[in-house]
């Protein structure tokens, strides 16, 4: 795998390993299991070093309940539809009747293997997605483990105002993670269309 590439997909996992790993740290400081935040400040490379890796792992790891859980939430526009019926719009005498929705890997890998800074561009969209979708996985952990602090006492009542900013950033970290998917495929659709042939205007 292409360094860059790499380096776009480390950041969509670490990002959101790390406020995973961030809440659960946390909790276990709130119950006084053990408290790891008070050695952070003094903490040299090896520690940070392990800390990233720990948050690369866990991203990578839940990112398949990440996935299911921010699906929960339907659009009713389907990303890669939605981004043809864009195209569609911006240029209504185009004929990109070949284009299918359901082919969109089969394009990018084709975009990958002739162009590979168009590629990194597309993949950059894609690293912020899945980025997005981890905030929002974060912020709804967080919720529950406000409510599970409130249930034994942890913390006091004045808490729960934190319940609209949590659900706020929820909210637009799901709809920044579907503009930046959405605009995954778009960037695929004009990088094919940027071909010409077969597709010309009608």
């Amino acid at each position: 795998m292409n360094i860059k590439t790499s380096i776009y997909d480390f950041f969509g996992y670490t990002v959101p390993g790390g406020l995973l790993l961030l809440l659960v740290l946390h909790g276990l400081k709130t119950f006084a299991v053990v408290d790891y935040f008070s050695g952070l400040g003094s903490a040299g490379f090896t520690a940070i070093l392990i800390f990233t890796l720990a948050a690369y792992l866990i991203g990578f790891v839940f990112d398949p309940v990440n996935r299911y859980v921010t699906n929960l939430y339907k659009s009713k526009d389907e990303p890669k539809v939605k981004a043809l019926e864009i195209i569609r719009q911006r240029i209504p005498e185009l004929d990109i009747s070949d284009i299918h929705p359901g082919h969109w890997a089969i394009w990018f890998a084709s975009i990958r293997q002739e162009n590979l800074e168009i590629a990194f561009e597309i993949d950059r969209y894609l690293a912020y997605s899945k980025m997005m979708r981890g905030v929002c996985l974060a912020a709804l952990l967080a919720f529950f483990m406000l409510i599970f602090y409130l249930m034994f006492g942890k913390v006091s009542i004045q808490y729960l105002l934190l319940v609209p900013v949590i659900v706020l950033i929820g909210t637009l970290s799901l709809l920044q993670a579907y503009k930046f998917r959405l605009g995954f495929y778009i960037l695929i659709y004009e990088a094919v269309v940027a071909r010409k042939p077969p597709f010309s205007m009608k």
